[in-house]
């Protein structure tokens, strides 16, 4: 298996600039994609019976969509350790613990928010029935999260070091 950090390697020698590369999947092709969304979809089928599991022991306790959301919530910190650790398991020291989180949460709050009620709100106008936009209202954002975690949240990303005189400046 290759190692997916490529190590510091000199861009332009002798005129004082270094490049360094850090956690950057080498060998990107379909296969590995392929791999990623699949596990992306494990999550996801995994954190609805956490959603669904949860949902169904709180409403005994508070009312329905009171429990949905506090499960919908507890689903979501599941996703996201899941998300780190299996999903993007190869890039989750490429950026602070903390820091993901936050982009996790605001991704998950931007994609249920404006891509699932938006795309289920206007599917529903266009009178598809219910079950098909909730699905296809799904589908979208399953995209969208996907692309957010993929190129946002969970990203890759290349430092740079620039060298004077021996000295680095960060």
């Amino acid at each position: 298996m290759i190692d997916p950090v490529m190590p510091a390697q000199p861009v332009f020698s002798g005129v004082g600039v270094e490049t360094r590369a850090s956690n950057i999947e080498l060998g990107s092709s379909a296969p590995k994609l392929v791999h990623r969304i699949a596990r992306f979809g494990f999550v996801g089928v995994t954190c609805f019976f956490v959603q669904l599991g949860l949902l169904n022991v709180l409403q005994s306790v508070w009312h329905i969509y009171v429990a949905d959301v506090i499960a919908f919530l507890i689903s979501a910190q599941v996703n996201f350790a899941l998300s780190r650790w299996l999903t993007w398991g190869d890039r989750r020291h490429a950026q602070r613990l903390g820091w993901q989180w936050i982009k996790f949460n605001a991704s998950a709050f931007v994609s249920a928010t404006l891509f699932n009620a938006g795309v289920l709100w206007a599917l529903v106008h266009l009178g598809l029935r219910i079950w098909l936009a909730m699905l296809l209202a799904n589908l979208v954002t399953a995209c969208c999260t996907f692309t957010l975690n993929h190129f946002v949240v969970f990203r890759t990303r290349a430092r740079t070091s620039i060298y004077t005189h021996g000295e680095v400046m960060r």
